[in-house]
């Protein structure tokens, strides 16, 4: 797509992921589930996958922790592939057989190939008024909002929302796969099945090279009105909040959360699975290894607390 894209539809509702959209498929059409239990009598319907931050009933459950049977116990209707078992929770029954650390993440890519392989695949709807720069690659299922502008060569996986007034630079790479890696079978390096994609809200503007990773349990979302860097890396399933600030070259690792208003500084590093709370200051070239409150400034390698925002 080149220049200004003109599209017929309009888009409605940018923030209704069209993952969310209820896809059904029948527990016993999990093929891969065939190896570990009986699956003719699996009569409840798969809707989508969650994550254990919040599991949700009827869906495919990834867990990187052992089975905690009091963590997933209020779920029905769901299979949950964790790091030493894989259990069917279907009508009151419990189903478990075990899983080696080496394999989980294999069956889980399998279950969710099972899955993404019945997603419906829609055209991407492009509102009238957004720009689309020069050699740009836009895949199936994205969203692009009212007056957003997209830079030359960028590259727009699937599953992408973009909302209103975001602006992308030139050669970005949104909703790709990265670093979630396994090894299947035969030893080769495989990607977990980054189903979920990338949302970015209103206002937001990501500047030139910078990359973000599709979603593989939640989607990867980017608050309103954030600017991420340059070159900056956002990984898998990272939650950013309204008004964060994420500059050049810095990398936030899979599965973060960041705050409103956080501010993350050139080529920082933030250790997957942290948590970086509201109004935090990360300074330049820090590396973060554990989660930071609120309103803390922290600098260093590994980064310490220097004193406090606002």
């Amino acid at each position: 797509m080149e220049g200004k894209k003109i599209h017929p539809e309009t888009l409605a509702n940018v923030g209704c992921g069209l993952n969310d959209t209820p896809v059904f498929l029948e527990a016993h059409n999990f093929l891969s589930l065939r190896r570990y239990f009986s699956i003719q009598d699996l009569d409840f319907v798969i809707k989508g996958i969650s994550d254990e931050r919040k599991p949700e009933s009827c869906t495919i459950v990834f867990s990187k922790k052992p089975y905690e049977a009091e963590k997933f116990a209020g779920l029905h209707d769901s299979v949950i592939i964790a790091r030493n078992a894989i259990v069917i929770q279907n009508g009151g029954q419990h189903r478990e057989a075990i899983l080696s650390e080496q394999e989980f993440k294999c069956v889980f890519s399998e279950i969710v190939s099972d899955y993404v392989e019945c997603l419906p695949d829609i055209e991407p709807l492009i509102h009238p008024s957004a720009i689309i720069g020069e050699g740009c690659t836009i895949e199936k299922n994205v969203r692009v909002g009212a007056n957003a502008a997209i830079g030359s060569h960028c590259v727009i996986r699937k599953n992408v929302l973009i909302g209103e007034n975001v602006t992308i630079g030139d050669g970005c790479i949104l909703g790709c796969e990265d670093a979630d890696c396994y090894s299947d079978a035969s030893g080769a390096q495989k990607t977990v099945p980054h189903a979920k994609g990338v949302y970015i809200m209103d206002g937001s503007m990501i500047l030139a090279g910078a990359v973000i990773a599709a979603g593989s349990s939640i989607r990867t979302t980017i608050g309103k009105q954030c600017v991420i860097g340059g070159r900056a890396w956002i990984a898998h399933n990272v939650l950013i909040g309204n008004g964060a600030k994420v500059m050049a070259g810095a990398v936030i690792c899979g599965y973060c959360t960041l705050g409103e208003n956080v501010y993350v500084g050139a080529g920082a590093i933030v250790k997957n699975r942290l948590t970086i709370e509201d109004n935090a200051f990360i300074g330049m070239g820090s590396v973060v290894t554990k989660s930071v409150k609120a309103n803390r400034k922290v600098f260093g390698n590994p980064a310490q607390r220097i004193g406090f925002t606002g």
